[in-house]
């Protein structure tokens, strides 16, 4: 998965992962899912980033008025629907 380039060129930075970070990283590449451990820390920050203000609350109210949400919805209330038969 390539990402887009935002705010131009990119910075250097070091970070030491912990063990068990690294390897569920890894198994991300090898699914690949994405190509490399930037991407996936880039994509991670860039989430962490756009969503820190948000409370709990809104989170779900934007998913469940997503597509996603709204079909979870849906096989909530089929569920519902074939209990009541």
């Amino acid at each position: 998965m390539a990402l887009p380039m935002k705010g131009g060129k990119k910075v250097a930075t070091g970070y030491r992962i912990p063990p068990d970070i690294s390897k569920k990283l890894d198994a991300i590449i090898v699914a690949k899912e994405y190509s490399n451990r930037a991407e996936i820390i880039t994509t991670a920050l860039r989430f962490w980033l756009d969503n820190r203000d948000k409370t709990s609350k809104d989170q779900v109210i934007e998913w469940l008025r997503s597509d996603a949400g709204e079909q979870y919805i849906e096989a909530i209330m089929k569920r519902i629907a074939e209990k009541t038969k």
